[in-house]
């Protein structure tokens, strides 16, 4: 009753020992299965991995754009000269010798006061990022190099014209050829792995499914873009 068990145990091994390119899979496997039976991981040069870099974790968004300043959460017009502002309103300087008390001035050593002037500058603006930085899901980044786009904390590399096909973290020079490699890497290995459980004692459908296994963990190995512009 443990038959089936084992064997797929055993797939598992050979492939997570052997799954690197062909000069390590033939000296490893048994002398059956030659090089001829696996696929050539540099073979095809239709599909590429985007190159990509880390950016950091993200800082909360805390920047105001140019010609505004932060009060509290919000960003607000500069006030004019002789003028600071606190919210939503700008208000006058007190004039010298006198005490600032909120919105109105004191005669300092004195109970003079006068009220100060003011005026609105709007409701205010939400915060965002600096200049050198770009927002994404409320959170500020620095701005990626040259050839590449920001996704969160990754900057990834853009696809080139001849791959051109933008497929998440693979690049294509066709549709279809994306839409396949998708499926090969998804299925590829737990189908093999089914087939190896399914097969019994039958050692040919175990060694058809071993060939299965690596293959689809070749898959994964494919040139960067940049490699190929």
């Amino acid at each position: 009753m443990f038959g089936r068990p084992m064997l797929a145990a055993g797939l598992l091994l050979v492939v997570a020992t052997h799954a690197m390119p062909t000069e390590r899979i033939e000296t490893g496997l048994p002398q059956y299965l030659d090089r001829s039976i696996f696929k050539d991981a540099n073979s095809s040069t239709s599909v590429c991995w985007k190159d990509s870099y880390g950016r950091g974790v993200g800082k909360v968004i805390h920047g105001c754009e140019e010609g505004l300043e932060k009060s509290g959460a919000l960003c607000y017009p500069l006030c004019r000269d002789n003028y600071v502002g606190n919210g939503p309103v700008c208000w006058a300087n007190c004039q010298t010798g006198y005490v600032d008390e909120g919105a109105l001035c004191r005669k300092d050593g004195s109970i003079i006061t006068y009220a100060k002037k003011s005026y609105g500058r709007g409701a205010g603006v939400p915060l965002g990022c600096a200049a050198d930085e770009e927002e994404d899901a409320a959170l500020c980044y620095p701005i990626c190099k040259s050839g590449y786009y920001g996704v969160g904390p990754v900057c990834w590399e853009s696809c080139i014209a001849s791959h051109s096909v933008d497929s998440g973290a693979i690049c294509c020079d066709t549709a279809e050829h994306c839409t396949q490699k998708i499926k090969d890497l998804c299925a590829g290995l737990p189908m093999a792995i089914a087939k190896a459980i399914l097969g019994g004692d039958d050692m040919t459908s175990i060694v058809q499914a071993v060939i299965a296994a690596i293959n689809a963990v070749l898959g994964y190995i494919m040139p960067t873009c940049n490699q190929l512009s």
